[in-house]
Parts: structure tokens; C-alpha cells; sequence
């Protein structure tokens, strides 16, 4: 109760400090703010636009970062020790709002704390990260789930390059989702009559080598499954690709304008920022077990058509014209 007054005090802050015209040192003394810690487990482009969106969220609900709440954001680099450390330091420091983005880290979170609100982002599958046990959601756990289109995205693959027979992928086995995401992979491959390979990566320093050992397997094409590895090193995967004449294709449509041929996916920042909404309310007082656990609705379809020129590919007018983005 403490804490709610707190932050409607601070609310009125904003409100008061809006109508004065400026001046004055309202913000400056921001000890007792209520804080949102924000854990990332690596930087890439997918989870940085969901904590731009998560941020933003916040903001359109009313939370200005230094004016009434602290935005706390710790990156762990792709390092699962670190990510465990920074989370339970948080947990430490009884922040109001743990925010995380990515499995890893929403992992890290539910093993630091079992009473602070932690609103997720950036996660694939909750259930196999933790966030839902025995069909239920656990109870100081909730927010936006990104449960990529696997199988669109292979059928995408299918209708821009119908010759095409097999298929490769890198995965990181380290990530909670990859179990589900393969297995969702091979059933949609073998419906669309696509041979797969899959190869390992642990780091963004196996990526090169994994790439060319695809090209050594007959891959014709690569479809990328989204993992934190290769979102963090998606640049020189792509780079590596096109180095040896692979089409890569993904989930992740930021991908796309680095040099990928095409990519369906759901919108990270859009996630995000429905993430950052749920904090705002949880900040305003409503219980994480009131917000239920959702995914992102919105699915952008990207197309880059010097890419694909490059390789021959001809982009039906049908995918063109249900693209959201053409890159000319």
C-alpha cells in the first residue's frame, strides 16, 4: 500500500509539473521513486526493440523515466551467470516492477523472486521458460509472449523459392524454446517436403563456420529459427550467407534490410510496448494475476528485392502485395 501511494504520488507529479510550466527541482530527487529494473539477456535487435517498446509503453501510460518511476536496465551479454546475479540484485533491492526480455532472463527472474511483479517480453514460449506451471499461470508472473510463426514462415520460404529442398537452420540448444520451435520446424518441413539440417552454435563466434557447414550439406536455403545467438550475431550469419550463396530467411523482419531475402514475423517492439502497458497498470496497482499472459498480435512481412534479384529469386505480385515492407 506503501508503494502505491508512492506512485500516485508521484503521478501527480507529473501532472502538477505539467501545468507549471517548467522550473523547480520536483525530479530531481528521484530516491524514492518507484523502479522498474529492466534485465536483458544480450543485445540484439529483436530485444532491444522490445525494451524501446517496453519503455515506451510506459511512457503512454503516464510514466516518464527520472519524473515519476526509475528505468533500471542491466545487460547480462549473453552470459546466463550474469543474468542470474543481476536478477537477484534486483530481487535484493525489492525493485516494484522486474521487467526482462528473453527467456534466459525471464528464467533468471522467477529463480530471484517469487513476490516482486515480473512482466516478461521477448519470450517465445512461457511455459517452457517458467512463466506457466501445470496450465497456470504463476501468480506474480505475467506478460507478452512472441510465439513466432514457424510454419508461415516456412511456407513463405516455399511459395518464394518452390525448387528449393533443403532447408538448414543454427540453433542454440541452450534456449527453454528451441525443443518446441524444432519440433514445430520438422513437422512443417515435412509437410512442405523440405529436407532440414540443423546445426549447433554456443556463441556468436561459431556462427561463420556453422554457416559454411550448412553450404557443405546441400543446404539451398536457411531459415532461420529465432534464438538469442543468432539474433545477436544475425549481421555475420547473413554475411556468411551470402558469401556462399545460401538465401537466408527468417522470423525476425529486422533481418531483412541486413541482408535477408525475406522474414515473417511479429513485431518485437509492439510486444514490448503491450509489455509496457502492463507495468504501467501493475505501477497503478492492479496484481500481475489480473493481466493475463498474451501474445503480440501484430505479424509485419518484409521483402527485399535487390536480395532476392541477387539470387534469382522472383517475389510473386501475391507476396507483394501483402508485404508490409518492400525494400527497392
Amino acid at each position: 500500500m506503501k508503494k502505491l501511494k508512492l506512485i500516485l504520488a508521484a503521478l501527480s507529479v507529473v501532472t502538477i509539473a505539467g501545468c507549471s510550466g517548467g522550473g523547480g527541482d520536483t525530479a530531481a530527487n528521484t530516491e524514492n521513486l518507484p523502479t522498474v529494473a529492466f534485465l536483458q539477456i544480450v543485445s540484439s535487435a529483436p530485444l532491444d526493440e522490445t525494451r524501446q517498446g517496453y519503455l515506451r509503453g510506459l511512457e503512454e501510460s503516464g510514466f516518464k523515466d527520472g519524473v515519476n518511476f526509475k528505468f533500471d536496465y542491466k545487460n547480462a551479454e549473453g552470459d546466463i551467470p550474469t543474468a542470474q546475479l543481476m536478477a537477484r540484485e534486483f530481487a535484493g533491492r525489492n525493485v516494484d516492477i522486474l521487467g526482462v526480455s528473453s527467456s534466459p532472463a525471464l528464467q533468471s527472474a522467477i529463480r530471484a523472486t517469487k513476490d516482486i511483479p515480473i512482466v516478461f517480453c521477448g519470450v517465445a514460449d512461457p511455459a517452457s521458460a517458467g512463466a506457466i506451471k501445470d496450465g497456470k499461470q504463476v501468480a506474480n508472473v505475467t506478460g507478452v509472449s512472441n510465439p513466432d510463426p514457424i510454419e508461415k514462415s516456412q511456407a513463405l520460404l516455399k511459395e518464394l523459392m518452390p525448387q528449393v529442398k533443403v532447408v538448414g537452420t543454427l540453433y542454440d540448444p541452450s534456449e527453454p524454446f528451441i525443443p518446441l520451435f524444432r519440433e514445430r520446424s520438422r513437422i512443417a518441413s515435412a509437410k512442405l517436403g523440405f529436407e532440414r539440417v540443423e546445426i549447433s552454435v554456443n556463441n556468436s563466434n561459431d556462427i561463420t563456420t556453422a554457416v559454411q557447414a550448412l553450404k557443405a550439406r546441400g543446404v539451398q536455403a536457411i531459415m532461420q529459427l529465432p534464438n538469442n545467438v543468432t539474433a545477436a550475431g544475425a549481421e555475420a550469419q547473413i554475411k556468411a550467407a551470402n558469401e556462399v550463396g545460401i538465401p537466408y530467411l527468417s522470423t525476425h523482419p529486422g533481418t531483412v534490410p541486413l541482408g535477408g531475402v525475406a522474414a515473417l514475423g511479429w513485431d518485437y517492439e509492439q510486444a514490448g510496448y503491450d509489455a509496457g502497458v502492463y507495468a504501467a497498470q501493475v505501477l497503478k496497482g492492479k496484481k500481475t494475476s489480473e493481466l493475463p499472459i498474451k501474445s503480440v498480435q501484430k505479424e509485419d512481412l518484409v521483402i527485399n528485392l535487390p536480395v532476392a534479384t541477387k539470387f534469382g529469386i522472383k517475389i510473386p505480385k501475391a507476396v507483394l502485395d501483402r508485404a508490409d515492407k518492400v525494400i527497392k
